[in-house]
């Protein structure tokens, strides 16, 4: 059984997966992800020593949209 859940305030995704086998014990996935905003990304790589932020609307270097659904970043390490 899979089921996915979105919590907006803490622009968290969970997608949990529960499987159940005969005579067995219940096992329960929980795959989380967080997301970003570019101010966020940007703040976080510069605090941890990077530099010359990119941001890209896809991997071939398409330059970035706000409204895109892939976002690559390129940074170079201090």
């Amino acid at each position: 059984m899979n089921s996915n859940y979105w919590y907006p305030e803490e622009r968290v995704h969970l997608q949990q997966t529960i499987v159940v086998e005969d005579h067995k014990d219940m096992q329960v996935y929980n795959i989380w992800d967080k997301t970003y905003t570019v101010e966020e990304i940007s703040s976080l790589l510069s605090r941890t020593g990077f530099e010359d932020i990119e941001f890209f609307s896809d991997v071939t270097g398409r330059a970035y949209e706000e409204e895109t659904e892939i976002l690559t970043v390129i940074a170079q390490k201090k």
